[in-house]
């Protein structure tokens, strides 16, 4: 099974009926598709985190349920040992999903990772 074949979000009825609802594992998989397809995960890149990029408060607010959820995840990808860090932005609404924004911040590196606590 590839990230392309799984559904983006539940098909069941009120499975994914809030716009801050906790990712599935389908979008996860179809963020990290988009993240290879745009050559963002070298090899030994470690992922931080995966997360719902939140949208405005104001769409927030004049959100009702029955309408569309349009999602995007927010990654912070550790691409080596230097101390760099790439925040991406993945449009999981796009078709297919894609890389729609890019931070790199330097000189910093994200708290230890389970591997490296475990060292």
């Amino acid at each position: 099974m590839t990230a392309e074949s799984l559904p983006l979000a539940p098909s069941a009825p009120g499975a994914l009926d809030h716009p801050l609802a906790m990712l599935t594992a389908a979008e996860v998989a179809a963020a990290r598709a988009a993240l290879v397809d745009a050559g963002e995960l070298p090899e030994g890149a470690l992922v931080a985190h995966v997360v719902v990029d939140e949208p405005a408060k104001d769409v927030l607010a004049t959100w009702s349920p029955g309408d569309p959820v349009p999602r995007c995840v927010r990654v912070l990808v550790v691409p080596g040992p230097e101390l760099t860090m790439v925040e991406l932005i993945v449009d999981l609404a796009a078709s297919p999903p894609a890389v729609s924004g890019r931070r790199v911040i330097e000189g910093m590196r994200p708290a230890l990772s389970m591997h490296e606590s475990i060292l």
